[in-house]
């Protein structure tokens, strides 16, 4: 089970701090193309904090292709092509 330590006294944002440590663990390889991310709720309730900050990290990794949705299911991970790899959007 993955875990991320988040300093929440830090200058970095909640959000972008998860949004940094789930972006790293796609490009090199410890979530691999189609596993199911965890859910916001647990998420956010295991790192104890509000579920807005992990659907701001989940959207933004969405909006640059490194992960996708489906309906009811949830979010996983996308298939990143090393050629041409998802563009950050800041």
């Amino acid at each position: 089970m993955l875990t991320y330590s988040l300093d929440k006294k830090g200058a970095i944002p909640l959000y972008e701090q998860l949004y940094r440590a789930i972006k790293k663990d796609i490009t090199i390889g410890i979530l691999k193309a189609g596993e199911k991310l965890l859910s916001k709720r647990y998420l956010a309730k295991r790192l104890g904090i509000s579920i807005v900050t992990v659907e701001t990290s989940y959207q933004q990794l969405k909006a640059e292709g490194y992960i996708y949705s489906q309906a009811k299911k949830g979010f996983f991970v996308s298939e990143i092509n090393p050629h041409h790899p998802p563009v950050e959007k800041i």
